[in-house]
């Protein structure tokens, strides 16, 4: 049997999560607003092409890495249209997701300075380009 607490921090997890992923979906589907800190596509080169894409964090050690973290995505908050941080208690470490827009450079250079940081893994994924 599972205690009481338990089921309630999961359902909440899990109501959450939800939410996350609706928002994610609108973003992708063609009914969804633009973004007016973002520039236009039209006004773009073919490589500065706005994208949308998920971005998973993995932090070994959050105490000693959260400041630098929380720096560079404060750095970046033009491009960060959702986050959700997760604790993971039992196993010593934190995960963060992100669903980001804009283009390639500006992404890469979120991630790669997130990437540079010790104890910290991150992957993306981008959405398809349709035309």
């Amino acid at each position: 049997m599972v205690p009481g607490n338990i089921v309630i921090f999961i359902t909440k997890k899990v109501a959450f999560c939800c939410a996350f992923l609706y928002i994610v979906t609108q973003l992708l589907s063609d009914e969804g607003e633009t973004f007016p800190h973002i520039q236009e596509e039209s006004t773009m080169s073919a490589n500065q092409r706005r994208r949308i894409a998920a971005i998973t964090i993995i932090v070994y050690q959050p105490e000693a890495a959260h400041q630098k973290i929380n720096n560079i995505l404060h750095d970046f908050a033009h491009l960060i249209v959702g986050r959700m941080g997760i604790p993971y208690r039992e196993r010593g470490l934190s995960i963060i997701s992100l669903i980001v827009d804009g283009d390639n450079d500006a992404i890469g250079a979120m991630t790669g300075s997130l990437g540079q940081i010790p104890s910290v893994t991150v992957k993306s994924a981008f959405a398809k380009e349709m035309d």
